[in-house]
């Protein structure tokens, strides 16, 4: 039987989210065509060689283990491991600059900035959503009034500020 190597963080908190419950779905169906075995990165390494596959997910912002998780990322390389994840770097795996690049090529993107200088060129709203430019899911994410976002000391091209948007989801019948 083929062996997954299921990476995560079961005790990760995001708010309105429930990782570790998508993570005990997932491995609970996979178990039925699998040997599994789940922990986090942070303990990976001495599993990684018995492994057919590796899958990394719902680990929380990798800026809270960023030694490790470049370690790992050079074991996935070094070894020729099989990953879910091709650790390329792509969207949120190496920050949030795409979403300010998105937003200047005039793409159909949340309007996002990372200075309060430029400010103007967001939608008027009345609550804007403030996030560390590194982060990952909700952390350090702040809604804040227009008046509390300007007094706030963000520094340049640390945070990204966008409109809040409503959640707008269809009603099921």
């Amino acid at each position: 039987m083929k062996k997954i190597l299921y990476l995560t963080d079961l005790y990760y908190e995001a708010k309105g989210r429930r990782y570790y419950e998508e993570d005990l779905y997932i491995t609970e169906q996979l178990k039925e065509h699998f040997d599994i075995a789940i922990c986090h990165p942070k303990n990976s390494a001495a599993f990684e060689p018995a492994a057919d596959l590796v899958v990394f997910r719902n680990t929380g912002a990798v800026s809270g283990f960023k030694e490790v998780y470049a370690s790992f990322v050079q074991r996935v390389r070094k070894n020729k491991l099989k990953t879910f994840n091709d650790f390329t770097g792509k969207a949120d795996m190496r920050g949030k600059q795409y979403l300010i690049d998105l937003t200047l090529a005039g793409y159909p993107v949340i309007p996002t900035i990372d200075s309060i200088e430029n400010i103007g060129s967001l939608p008027d709203t009345e609550t804007y959503v403030i996030k560390p430019k590194d982060g990952a899911d909700s952390i350090c994410l702040e809604f804040l009034k227009g008046d509390e976002l300007r007094k706030k000391n963000l520094g340049v091209g640390k945070y990204l500020m966008q409109p809040a948007i409503q959640n707008r989801r269809p009603r099921r019948k």
